[in-house]
């Protein structure tokens, strides 16, 4: 499961998602003389969907692709809403799949029923075809 992050340097956030957001600051600190803090961190499932939605929400403050002219409550409160939006689409999918499982179920079944076979031919032999192909 990824993180939601964000961090802040200077006057801007970079939102984005890693495994390891330690990992993701010491790659970010390296040859860049301004500090960086975290300033966000949540951990989710469906953490790219997450910070796509994030980025889609924050466009009109982008500096950049991932960067953002935004205070850190900013970050935490377009997270909030990220999180919960991606939970209710989770929510109503798996409730989807819930209600459909049966019908799923049976669509995976490629190979009829031996019943469905003898059913199958016996109308076929008592069909027009039938009579030709059967005599």
């Amino acid at each position: 499961m990824s993180y939601i992050y964000g961090l802040q340097c200077g006057a801007f956030i970079k939102i984005g998602r890693a495994e390891n957001i330690g990992k993701r600051l010491r790659d970010l600190r390296l040859g860049n003389p301004h500090p960086i803090t975290i300033v966000l961190r949540r951990r989710h499932p469906r953490a790219a969907l997450v910070e796509r939605l994030m980025h889609r929400i924050l466009r009109e403050e982008a500096v950049g692709r991932e960067w953002f002219r935004i205070s850190p409550a900013d970050a935490r409160m377009v997270a909030a809403h990220a999180i919960e939006k991606v939970n209710e689409r989770l929510a109503q999918e798996q409730a989807w799949l819930a209600s459909n499982a049966a019908r799923l179920r049976t669509r995976q079944s490629p190979r009829p029923s031996k019943q469905k076979v003898v059913e199958s031919v016996e109308t076929m032999r008592n069909s027009a075809i039938g009579l030709i192909l059967f005599g």
